[in-house]
């Protein structure tokens, strides 16, 4: 019988039982695929927040946390304004996707709400602070909507942790290569590292369309409807 989890626990933004067996090797590249893909949208929507947006993160919240420390030392009270109110929407672009997920188990309508709001927001010619915090909502959304990789839990819109964790499987192939202890399943190495380095990527990206394109987030928007519609077919597939 299929080992089974249920979501809220190994894999809580599935809406549905999902098969924890050993990934083959399609299913790698599929987790592989999709990981990437969100990576380089956080990055590059990061880096456009930043670079265009008061220097101020879209997704890397970490940083705002910091940043936000900082301006309270330094009594900046609308430096901590802004990165309050950025911390505020992600956490609740966080949860509306917890809340639709679990409720409906809707992941690629999710999804394509977020390429809703990227492609969409900088049309909206808004006022900067109110694109920050529409954006901001979006990546909080992205980062609950997908977290779980085939067998290997991923934050994509954080690096910190992607790091920690790739030492940390890193550490365990190589004992298991001298002590003869168990080695890590299919992509516990690879998808942390593409992670983390598909981030930077997808940051340099967002810094060079910045300044050649008219509208740079459409291209991290058209990106997400490509996920979308990955999840949807293999949600489909799975449920004949």
């Amino acid at each position: 019988m299929d080992a089974r989890v249920k979501p809220g626990h190994d894999d809580f933004v599935s809406g549905e039982f999902v098969s924890v067996e050993p990934m083959n090797d399609h299913s790698l590249h599929i987790a592989l695929r999709r990981a990437a893909i969100l990576c380089l949208v956080a990055g590059f929507v990061d880096a456009y927040g930043y670079m265009a947006l008061e220097h101020v993160f879209t997704a890397n919240m970490t940083g705002n946390t910091v940043l936000l420390g900082i301006a309270a030392a330094e009594g900046d009270g609308g430096r901590v304004a802004t990165y309050g109110a950025t911390l505020i929407a992600f956490f609740a672009g966080a949860l509306l996707a917890s809340l639709v997920i679990r409720r409906f188990g809707k992941r690629p309508l999710v999804l394509l709400a977020v390429a809703l709001l990227l492609g969409g927001t900088p049309l909206l010619s808004l006022e900067q602070h109110r694109e920050l915090l529409l954006l901001t909502f979006g990546m909080g959304m992205q980062g609950s909507t997908l977290s779980r990789f085939g067998n290997t839990n991923l934050n994509t819109v954080v690096v910190t942790g992607t790091m920690l964790r790739l030492a940390d499987e890193i550490t365990a192939k190589l004992l298991s290569a001298v002590e003869g202890e168990a080695k890590p399943p299919p992509g516990a190495i690879a998808i942390p590292l593409a992670g983390w380095l598909i981030y930077g990527v997808g940051a340099a990206l967002g810094a060079l369309f910045l300044g050649i394109l008219a509208y740079p987030l459409l291209a991290p928007a058209a990106l997400l409807l490509v996920v979308a519609a990955d999840v949807a077919r293999s949600e489909m597939v799975s449920r004949a």
